[in-house]
């Protein structure tokens, strides 16, 4: 069941021209921004613009670091279809042409 607010989130998600994923270190940890993350890989007719915020691409790539530490409890807890959804989900994102906070000294 969607709660309103998130119903709402989401139809407001549907009107967009463009997507901007921001990831950071804890990104992978919330599960509800990795289900949020549907949204622009299935809208391939929207641009999609990928900030990494003080994470190393390859970090989320290969679900290692944080993120890996995030995906091997996700693991334990979720069904292995899901966990597989969000680790492609992440990877595709991720490919897109990315902006690097870090390298700017943010």
């Amino acid at each position: 069941m969607v709660t309103t607010s998130a119903s709402k989130s989401l139809k407001a998600i549907e009107t967009l021209k463009a997507f901007i994923v921001i990831f950071s270190r804890n990104y992978a940890h919330f599960t509800c921004l990795l289900r949020e993350i549907f949204r622009p890989t299935d809208a391939a007719e929207k641009p999609v613009i990928t900030v990494l915020y003080h994470v190393d691409t390859y970090d989320v790539l290969k679900q290692r670091g944080s993120c890996g530490e995030a995906f091997a409890q996700y693991e334990a807890k979720h069904e292995k279809e899901k966990v597989d959804r969000w680790r492609t989900a992440l990877t595709e994102t991720t490919r897109l042409a990315a902006y690097h906070l870090d390298h700017w000294g943010y």
